[in-house]
């Protein structure tokens, strides 16, 4: 975004509408990528899932071994547990709360299944919209499936085109009046998507 801003060194930087670096190309936007909106995506999905962290676990450690504590002092009294055989001695003694959490990233079971969950890869949230956020995005998805580039853009970035809509549509609209400030007819798309698959070196002269 700096590097583009250089190149209008008699237009100050506030001068350049910000929406238009990240707006889709065959609407008259850039289409750089804005990775916070994908990364404030997965933060808001992270905060709404509430996922359990390993720094949460060590009490439910105490709270684990304080449930095998008692099954061992009603098995004393009553019948055995075969449950607790694990949690024994050879002379049958309890084992310490420290040799109970020994290697227990790999032993115990809810150590285990946090980690898994911390390997899934964690899904995009959509933003709360208004309808006229819809309204804009049916218009651009509409516009966007008519080109081979608008069908690569739009099939894998629905919560990325929803959140750009939410963050930047109002812009738009205000810097240039509506969304399609270009019409797409006339927007070369085939030539836009080889250069934008093609190695190429702008600053060579």
């Amino acid at each position: 975004m700096n590097c583009i801003a250089k190149q209008f060194l008699d237009c100050m930087m506030n001068e350049l509408c910000e929406a238009w670096f990240y707006w889709p190309i065959i609407h008259g936007g850039l289409n750089l990528k804005n990775i916070y909106l994908d990364l404030y995506s997965i933060h808001n999905q992270l905060l709404n899932k509430k996922m359990t962290t390993f720094n949460q676990l060590p009490e439910r450690d105490i709270e684990k071994y304080a449930e095998i504590m008692e099954k061992y002092e009603r098995g004393k009294i009553h019948r055995k547990d075969k449950s607790l055989k694990k949690y024994l001695h050879d002379d049958e003694t309890l084992i310490s709360f420290d040799e109970f959490i020994q290697r227990r990233e790999t032993r115990i079971s809810y150590w285990n299944d946090v980690y898994k969950e911390m390997l899934n890869t964690t899904p995009s949230l959509s933003p709360i919209m208004t309808d006229h956020h819809k309204d804009h995005i049916q218009f651009l998805q509409n516009t966007m499936t008519k080109t081979s580039s608008g069908k690569r853009y739009h099939a894998g970035t629905d919560y990325y085109l929803e959140w750009l809509v939410c963050f930047y549509s109002q812009q738009i609209e205000s810097t240039f009046n509506q969304l399609d400030f270009i019409d797409p007819e006339n927007v070369p798309v085939g030539l836009i998507s080889l250069m934008q698959t093609t190695k190429i070196n702008w600053n060579k002269e």
